[in-house]
């Protein structure tokens, strides 16, 4: 059974599966996540170009709330993607 924990920056919910691999992991970059009507998702990535354009994917196939948390805590919603950009 797997236990489930808040992300520090946005709120979103990851199972300790997940949070077991982070650790393994060097360091968590940025953390992506977006919900539909069904699910909820959350996945990391270790670039910016990566995870704009997951994030944007996610916007794309009719997921709503999609945010991403960058590492220094910093919550972007939609509209802020541009920082991200370039």
């Amino acid at each position: 059974m797997y236990r489930r924990w808040l992300c520090r920056h946005c709120s979103c919910s990851f199972s300790s599966s997940w949070l077991s691999g982070v650790a393994k992991a060097k360091q968590l970059k940025f953390l992506v996540s977006g919900s539909n009507q069904f699910s909820r998702i959350n996945v990391s990535h270790t670039a910016a170009a990566e995870a704009l354009k997951n994030a944007k994917e996610l916007l794309a196939r009719g997921y709503v709330d999609v945010k991403i948390c960058t590492p220094r805590g910093q919550i972007l919603v939609p509209d802020d993607f541009k920082q991200l950009e370039g």
